[in-house]
């Protein structure tokens, strides 16, 4: 008789045993455990430094053959889950390491914590939803690389980092809360939707893209004002926003914008649109 597959996997972290170096999760995805059993999903190899350990060494597993996991406990030391995921859903219940949903193409990630540098770095496709604070250079590309974040949708409740949204090439960042510097440096398409206050050097050598803030960034000496006007597209993506579970509540009313066009010192062909009530 064939096994029935549970309806999700419950990984719960059992520490690092007081040591400081990361444990490397890559196998934690969806595409992995969709198809194992659980004894199987006890002996994946992990990597706490350069020691191959297994996934059971570190988690207590619950379910088999699903492509829902929910992973508990206090993650900041766990790097890589998620990465590279094409499909399913991940829940994280506590704080996340670096590169949670990097180079996803699909599925959803939601953390319901804080989540470390690279979150959703390179990404292509898929939702990563961070209910808390994401940390520097989300969506954006990995030192030495071109290609940033080219598709999907990266939601931060809290506040973010530098360099968000850094060569991104098309998809969507929204920022509940305030951003560090470097904001949208070097994109090429793309939106990002700041609500929060911004850091230095926003859109600096941004070729094409739009940048949407409700709060007045330093403009840099590189971007024209070009017009002030009433764009319809922000209301109805708002109210989406909000109907999505994404509170949105105190810019609901946000009507006229100022428009810059920059970064003149590259194609120009970006704009950052500014809230002016």
């Amino acid at each position: 008789m064939t096994a029935q597959p549970m309806e999700e996997i419950v990984l719960t972290f059992k520490g690092t045993r007081g040591s400081t170096i990361p444990l490397e999760a890559d196998p934690i995805t969806p595409d992995v455990l969709q198809l194992k059993f659980r004894p199987e999903i006890e002996r994946l190899p992990l990597y706490h430094g350069n020691e191959q350990v297994l996934l059971g060494d570190f988690f207590t597993v619950k379910g088999e053959r699903s492509n829902q996991i929910r992973v508990q406990g206090d993650l900041s030391l766990v790097k890589n889950i998620g990465a590279g995921m094409q499909a399913g859903r991940i829940v994280v219940e506590g704080n996340i390491g670096m590169h949670v949903g990097a180079r996803m193409s699909g599925g959803e990630i939601e953390i319901h914590g804080n989540a470390d540098d690279w979150a959703g770095a390179e990404m292509t496709g898929g939702l990563l939803w961070i209910k808390g604070n994401a940390g520097n250079r989300a969506g954006s590309a990995y030192r030495g690389s071109k290609y940033g974040m080219r598709g999907g949708v990266i939601l931060i409740e809290g506040s973010g980092g530098h360099e968000v949204g850094g060569y991104m090439r098309r998809g969507l960042i929204v920022v509940r809360g305030d951003v560090e510097d470097h904001t949208g440096a070097r994109m090429v398409a793309g939106s990002i939707f700041v609500l929060g206050r911004l850091g230095a050097r926003t859109g600096g050598g941004m070729k094409r893209g739009s940048i949407v803030c409700f709060h007045t960034p330093d403009m840099l000496p590189t971007f024209r004002l070009t017009s002030t006007y009433t764009p319809l597209f922000i209301p109805i993506f708002l109210r989406s926003l909000q109907a999505r579970g994404f509170s949105v509540s105190e810019v609901q009313r946000a009507r006229h914008f100022t428009r810059y066009c920059g970064d003149m010192a590259e194609l120009g062909k970006g704009e950052i649109l500014v809230c002016q009530g």
